[in-house]
């Protein structure tokens, strides 16, 4: 039989096509180490698992109605099924875990814009600053003290004062929160300390 000469360079390239198939032996070619086909990788196998958690878990499927807070639970390795998030019952559009210190972590998932500031508490502690201030500030009017328009332990509008005399108050205070942006800076510092006591896939 007529032997079939081919050079060195297709020799190895037969021999890669070999391997890429799944082969993992070559046979009387030992300047060719075989390798055989990746495993799945943990990670890979750990966003299958929370996206089964989405889609099959009552839970699981309320915090998906967010496609960002998804993709934050994805890409920071969240086992977001250990988490044990509960929804908090009287809107189902925030959740609650347990953190690492007994207490709850507030999740603001469905307004979540998968954006925390690195500063973010900093940033927190000024706005809340500035909303005592203004707090007080509007407090320390007469008709306001008089009419209860204001917590101000708690920092917010008292829904039990005079309505109709609180009403102009009211108005300015939550303009003013706006400004501060108080409400989303909160919310995005509650995100970051889930995001640091939620617990983890491990990766190797």
């Amino acid at each position: 039989m007529k032997k079939i000469l081919i050079s060195e360079d297709e020799k190895k390239r037969i021999l890669r096509m070999h391997v890429d198939k799944g082969y993992t032996s070559v046979i009387n070619e030992q300047d060719v180490t075989p390798t055989p086909p990746a495993p799945v990788g943990k990670i890979s196998r750990a966003k299958e698992i929370n996206n089964q958690y989405f889609t099959t878990d009552p839970t699981g499927k309320a915090l998906s109605i967010n496609p960002v807070f998804v993709k934050f639970i994805q890409d920071n390795n969240i086992n977001i099924k250990q988490a044990n998030l509960q929804l908090v019952s009287f809107n189902n559009l925030q959740a609650t875990m347990t953190g690492q210190d007994g207490k709850p972590i507030l999740v603001n998932f469905a307004i979540f814009d998968g954006n925390i500031p690195a500063d973010v508490n900093q940033q927190w502690t000024t706005a809340l600053n500035q909303v005592r201030d203004k707090v007080n500030q509007l407090n320390s009017d007469p008709q306001n003290k008089q009419n209860l328009c204001f917590d101000v332990v708690k920092m917010r509008r008292n829904d039990k004062g005079n309505q109709v005399g609180c009403k102009t108050a009211w108005k300015e205070f939550e303009d003013f929160v706006k400004l501060t942006n108080y409400e989303l800076l909160n919310s995005s510092r509650q995100m970051k300390k889930f995001l640091d006591s939620a617990p983890k896939w491990k990766t190797t």
